[in-house]
């Protein structure tokens, strides 16, 4: 609770006093009792009225409003997306969940179950980029569309900030804008991760 007598309140945090999702409420709240309460600029219907007010009563509130604080902006792809699992989704196909925390891939139990594996196993290998192109990249070229056509709906949403300072650093078009390719913006993103996939088989013609 901020106490003032000002119609208006200026609050300074220091570093590391707020973290996380952040809600503000602003309530106006009486802090001691008032008799015979009255006020000018009132709306006509209480012109000439008076109030007797207890400390504590709400006089007035607003829209409550929510802030993430924190290195969004700098956090790595892989704590953005998130795998979850849902009743729903046949095996063999996968589905995005556009949360404000984090953007959640998600599969049938089995086949998260078959994926958690593989990503355990190709953990730190080559292989990883056979997920990375065949999962994250096509994930990534949806999500940047879907931001793209409803960009006010997204842009309070946490990870919002770290895809548009990954676009901007790798020089692309910024979140919202028209006619952008996010087929070619989701490659550079990933650094470019077509060409890291590993060589799993080498043809030989005897005789040539």
């Amino acid at each position: 609770m901020l106490p003032s007598i000002e119609p208006c309140i200026c609050r300074t945090f220091s570093g590391g006093d707020l973290s996380g999702r952040v809600e503000f409420a602003p309530f106006l709240i009486c802090t001691r009792d008032l008799s015979n309460f009255r006020a000018q600029g009132w709306h006509p219907d209480f012109v000439g009225r008076t109030f007797d007010i207890s400390s504590g009563s709400v006089l007035a509130e607003d829209v409550s409003k929510d802030y993430w604080v924190d290195t969004a902006d700098e956090a790595p792809l892989g704590s953005i997306f998130g795998h979850k699992s849902r009743s729903d989704i046949p095996d063999g196909r996968w589905d995005l969940e556009l949360a404000e925390d984090r953007v959640w891939i998600v599969m049938s139990k089995s086949d998260t179950e078959l994926y958690t594996a593989a990503r355990n196993r190709a953990n730190n290998r080559p292989e990883s980029q056979y997920l990375m192109n065949g999962l994250y990249l096509p994930a990534l070229i949806a999500v940047l569309n879907e931001v793209d056509r409803n960009i006010e709906e997204y842009s309070e949403y946490r990870w919002f900030a770290s895809f548009d300072h990954r676009l901007q650093a790798v020089e692309c078009t910024p979140l919202g804008a028209p006619n952008a390719n996010r087929w070619i913006d989701a490659q550079l993103i990933l650094d470019m991760p077509f060409t890291k996939i590993p060589i799993i088989a080498e043809a030989e013609v005897e005789g040539v």
